[in-house]
């Protein structure tokens, strides 16, 4: 199963659909709206980084996985990042420049974190389908779920 954090908690997890082209048989994708967006209710407890994280553990639970491979992307890595191993995917054109990435990554120096540029993308994915969804199965057909 491959459980998709998306990447801003203001944003339904509609920007996250095209990921369902990954789903076969065997493998679910599953999305959520965050805390307080769309289909959720806002929280009582607030929004801190760390109730995202429980969130993110409760949905988990709630569809019944044992063990999934996490997709987070932007603000939805760093909920995910606390599971590992990491797939890092940065666009070459993004406009948060390669220092950013780099600086992201080393930040995550003791994840197993795969680290890839994407030539001739930019920030968001879905400028990249091709090449971003060619990474994600890679990554998904050697990285264990832990």
């Amino acid at each position: 199963m491959l459980l998709a954090v998306n990447m801003d908690p203001g944003l339904s997890s509609h920007t996250m659909a095209s990921l369902e082209q990954l789903a076969g048989e065997s493998f679910a994708v599953v999305t959520y709206d965050q805390r307080g967006t769309s289909r959720s209710s806002e929280p009582s407890g607030g929004y801190e980084l760390l109730k995202y994280v429980a969130d993110l553990e409760a949905v988990r639970q709630a569809v019944g996985a044992e063990r999934v491979h996490l997709f987070g992307h932007c603000w939805g890595g760093l909920v995910a990042v606390l599971n590992l191993p990491v797939l890092f995917l940065w666009g070459a054109d993004d406009p948060f420049g390669l220092e950013t990435a780099q600086a992201t990554r080393d930040a995550f120096s003791a994840a197993q974190v795969e680290f890839v540029v994407i030539e001739e993308c930019g920030h968001l994915w879905q400028e990249c389908p091709d090449d971003f969804f060619s990474h994600v199965r890679a990554f998904l057909d050697h990285a264990p779920a832990d």
